[in-house]
């Protein structure tokens, strides 16, 4: 009986579609997430591509937050119910090459500082 439910109920409530997952490095100070943070892609922005700059709602608000792609994704080991969507592009920044973003990681790691905050300087 609960399975003839689920599926009225996923007919009702289907799951969007997207475009794939990113890490991004939001500008905040987050050690607790020092590769970043998981998003999903919605399908107008499946051209995204590392470096580009991003708002993201971030915590229990959702307030937006800018950040940088650090890394394209196909596939998460997290819920994926439980991902917040990009929600658009951030043209208030030029993006940045995969080589910068590689030395921030170095950066970060090296001097055990946040990613976002290590990207935005």
């Amino acid at each position: 009986m609960t399975t003839r439910y689920s599926v009225a109920m996923s007919s009702l409530f289907p799951q969007e579609a997207n475009a794939g997952y990113a890490q991004v490095a939001v500008e905040r100070s987050l050690d607790r997430y020092p590769d970043g943070l998981t998003y999903a892609i919605p399908e107008e922005l499946a051209d995204l591509k590392t470096g580009e700059r991003v708002m993201v709602p971030l915590g229990r608000g959702g307030s937006p937050t800018p950040g940088y792609i650090v890394e394209r994704l196909e596939t998460v080991t997290l819920d994926p119910e439980k991902v917040k969507w990009i929600l658009r592009r951030d043209g208030s920044a030029r993006g940045l090459p995969s080589d910068l973003i590689a030395l921030a990681r170095w950066v970060a790691g090296y001097y055990q500082a946040p990613l976002g905050q290590t990207v935005a300087a």
